[in-house]
């Protein structure tokens, strides 16, 4: 069977923009996603929609053309757009910028937003930044300096973790696993709950799906529900598709513990921020450790203990002061949660405007560390209110119901 052909993606900033007003949007949302728009435009040139559908089109469709049409893209680039019109002018902005312009990879745009993001909550809590900020010449910078008071100064080392190839694989294989079995409750009309075997070789596989297929059938013709098993799947198959009454099946976790494969990314950053004579690392984990593990089932203040553990074991022994460590601000809601630790170690749970959570871990190493988690508690206890304000003080129309759809 031949491959769907992808639709071709925009290559030129009109294009762009009018994508903003395909959907079912208010017209304050469409007007402040045209103007972001227009900033990121000015801010990459006109050549570079182009340069992006050629380079990285995975990229360009899942951050500004996608903007157009899904919620947490489009406030992404609502708030870049914003973080860049605010820094403009500002020493260290440049350098930011052509890494969003020039470098198309996942990792380096987000990179770059979370420097911003970083300069833009100390910022709107009233203290002075600098971006790429270097001790001397023969330095590299770190990301981004915080100014807290007349003394205290964070430098800080952004970066965010990705897939890798194994949980990439994991979670294509899971999809094609649960297309089959919907296709397996569509075809018979039936319900299917419990738990989906382990990751299985290619024939293993065929062989459950066709066992499952085969019990449905039955199942469907003698209208009585019945327990299955095959290749350590138990479920329970039931004549009717929508009689599961708030049951679930569920697949396997991805990982049971993540962390020792992140340890390499974490000693060279900390390393790099020895370097650049930063303190701090803020990392994103945006590999699926919030979703698809038994991390994410956990309460926050297993998480953070968890978290603190993890860090001091592996960085205790570095010059840093802290890390700070998030799952981003993803499509979701949250209940306003705090979690206090041993030596000030924090975790805060919020939900971020339109649409989102985030969960944010702030683990000091040394006793500097300890001593500035208030600035750091302070920054994401106050990012809710970090968007509609920034609007406002644009000039822009109040978009307050981001997510409200047009009149």
């Amino acid at each position: 069977m031949q491959e769907p052909v992808a639709p071709e993606l925009p290559r030129a900033w009109e294009q762009l923009r009018a994508a903003m007003f395909d959907n079912l949007r208010s017209a304050e949302c469409n007007e402040v996603g045209a103007w972001s728009m227009d900033v990121l435009a000015g801010a990459f040139g006109e050549k570079w929609p182009a340069l992006a559908a050629d380079r990285n089109a995975d990229l360009l469709d899942a951050t500004v053309y996608g903007a157009g049409s899904h919620l947490i893209a489009y406030a992404q680039i609502v708030e870049l757009a914003l973080r860049l019109r605010i820094f403009e002018d500002h020493v260290g902005i440049a350098a930011v910028r052509n890494q969003l312009r020039r470098d198309l990879r996942f990792e380096a745009w987000h990179h770059a937003r979370l420097q911003l993001e970083v300069a833009a909550l100390a910022v709107a809590c009233g203290h002075s930044i600098s971006l790429e900020p270097r001790l001397d010449r023969s330095r590299p910078p770190a990301d981004v300096s915080l100014a807290v008071g007349q003394s205290d100064l964070i430098r800080v080392e952004t970066f965010a973790l990705f897939l890798d190839e194994q949980m990439r694989s994991d979670m294509d294989y899971d999809d094609a696993v649960g297309q089959s079995v919907m296709m397996i409750k569509v075809r018979h009309d039936v319900s299917v709950v419990g738990d989906l075997p382990a990751r299985l070789r290619d024939e293993a596989t065929r062989e459950f799906l066709s066992n499952l297929d085969g019990a449905a059938a039955r199942i469907a013709q003698t209208q009585t529900a019945e327990a299955f098993t095959s290749h350590g799947c138990q479920v329970h198959i039931s004549p009717g598709f929508m009689t599961e009454d708030g049951e679930s099946l569920n697949g396997p976790l991805h990982e049971r513990n993540p962390w020792p494969r992140f340890d390499a990314p974490f000693l060279e950053k900390a390393d790099q921020a020895a370097r650049a004579g930063a303190g701090w690392l803020r990392v994103d984990v945006l590999d699926g450790l919030w979703q698809f593990t038994d991390f994410a089932t956990w309460q926050l203040p297993k998480k953070a203990a968890f978290l603190r553990q993890y860090v001091h074991n592996l960085l205790g022994s570095s010059m840093l002061d802290g890390v700070v460590i998030s799952s981003g601000a993803g499509m979701g809601s949250a209940d306003t949660q705090s979690a206090r630790g041993p030596d000030g170690t924090c975790g805060l749970r919020r939900s971020v405007q339109p649409a989102r959570a985030r969960e944010t871990m702030i683990l000091p190493l040394s006793a500097l560390g300890q001593a500035q988690v208030g600035t750091w508690h302070q920054l994401y206890d106050c990012e809710p209110l970090w968007l509609p304000n920034a609007i406002s003080h644009a000039g822009l129309p109040d978009v307050a119901e981001i997510g409200r759809p047009s009149a």
